[in-house]
């Protein structure tokens, strides 16, 4: 645990047990193949689906200085600058789409905005897009714990209202989560997800560029949906 981590130090023991044990097997699970299970049907048109999410929620800001719209453009271009294949892009353009999807959750479920949007998003992007989007997306809060836990400076760096929430998401990982985290599934693309995050918070780039992502992201839907 990083000696900075203040808030989590708050927490009881029994319930920081609680907490950690319950995100340790929600970003195993999004790390890990699906061991050939069958998932729920493809939504008919799932660019048609994120336009339409984006043009309405996205409005809203997520930071003091960005939008959702603006924040996953910008997290896009990032990523489209250092070459990432398509479907990684559009993992960036995406990963945040669980904050947005919660407005659809029951009213009374206080912790999904905060505490769950990357397993929100994970399950909404599963069954639209390439795998490797839910499995990155599912596992981007993952790569901010470890960044904390094995990076001295980086939980100082990061904004007071991402601390704060971080001690909810779980707080830094311990060693054990450390070794599972190194050993997964896609865990290198997830901490380049996380860093093209942190940075995607420029006021002066806005989301004008939503379509071309868009296009991006058709090429990363399943080969049959992209006629």
């Amino acid at each position: 645990m990083c000696p900075d981590d203040c808030e989590m130090m708050s927490i009881p023991m029994r319930q920081q047990a609680a907490i950690t044990s319950s995100i340790r097997h929600r970003w195993i699970r999004y790390l890990s193949p699906r061991n050939g299970r069958k998932e729920s049907k493809m939504s008919p048109c799932p660019i048609e689906e994120l336009r339409t999410i984006f043009l309405g929620r996205g409005l809203a800001l997520c930071s003091d200085t960005t939008t959702h719209i603006d924040h996953a453009v910008q997290c896009a271009m990032l990523a489209e600058r250092d070459g990432a294949p398509a479907w990684l892009v559009t993992a960036a353009f995406t990963h945040d789409i669980g904050h947005l999807l919660a407005g659809e959750q029951s009213a009374g479920d206080e912790c999904t905005l905060e505490d769950r949007h990357d397993s929100v998003g994970a399950t909404w992007l599963r069954t639209r897009f390439d795998p490797r989007v839910a499995i990155v997306t599912g596992a981007h809060v993952a790569a901010k714990r470890y960044l904390c836990a094995t990076q001295p400076g980086y939980m100082r760096s990061l904004p007071l209202a991402c601390q704060r929430t971080l001690v909810r998401q779980g707080g830094p990982m311990c060693s054990a989560e450390v070794n599972q985290f190194d050993a997964s599934t896609l865990a290198r693309d997830a901490l380049r997800l996380r860093r093209w995050d942190q940075r995607a918070h420029d006021r002066a780039i806005e989301g004008s560029r939503l379509e071309h992502f868009l296009s991006i992201a058709r090429l990363a839907l399943p080969t049959a949906a992209r006629r």
